[in-house]
């Protein structure tokens, strides 16, 4: 009797131990969903927060400085990370009808978030450049950009209002003001395997 009693003890105890892990098992694989559900959720909420700051651009009636600012972002995330590192660059197609001035302008087409970027920097740097010459009037010397803040009649009296240096100078100010108008659309969003954005496609609404 006495060894009967033992092995019952024994057998209930093996029995509690097996229970024990059971629910040991049990509780981890509960666990490790949830914990597979959270990581799921919140890869998906870091890619919807990414596709956010980019598909806010994704629509018609964009204006020129709209885009400027998106290809400034793209521009920025390239850079910042690499495709080594196992970041897909994100690119941007754009077609536009030409703005230019004496074959200086913004083109009819870009491929690059950084060829529009450069684009817009080559005619600011232009207007920067341009606007430190110095242009003498009928009674004063100024600068073409300190000419270009004075009133009409001032430009009349000192006969400004019609030279050709200063008219270039306005000329090509006015390439930034035409393209910050334009208005474009998006034709085209492409995303990656990840559902991350990785190509936008816009048109010039005038084409």
């Amino acid at each position: 009797m006495e060894n009967a009693s033992k092995a019952l003890q024994i057998a209930a105890g093996m029995l509690i131990a097996i229970l024990i892990l059971g629910l040991i098992v049990f509780v981890y694989g509960k666990v490790s969903n949830l914990k597979k559900t959270e990581d799921i959720v919140n890869s998906e909420k870091t890619v919807a927060d990414f596709n956010k700051q980019f598909e806010i651009y994704n629509k018609s009636g964009l204006y020129g400085t709209e885009l400027l600012s998106l290809a400034n972002k793209i521009v920025d995330y390239n850079e910042k990370y690499k495709e080594s590192d196992g970041y897909l660059p994100i690119t941007i197609n754009i077609t536009a009808v030409p703005v230019k001035y004496n074959g200086v302008g913004f083109g009819s087409a870009y491929s690059s978030a950084t060829s529009l970027v450069n684009a817009y920097e080559n005619v600011s740097s232009l207007i920067i450049s341009k606007g430190k010459e110095s242009l003498s009037g009928s009674s004063k010397t100024k600068t073409l950009s300190q000419w270009d803040k004075s009133s009409e009649k001032e430009l009349k009296e000192e006969g400004i209002l019609n030279n050709a240096n200063f008219n270039a100078y306005k000329e090509l100010k006015k390439l930034q003001t035409e393209f910050a108008r334009k208005k474009f659309k998006c034709t085209k969003v492409e995303y990656d395997t990840n559902n991350r954005i990785k190509k936008m496609v816009f048109k010039d609404m005038e084409l």
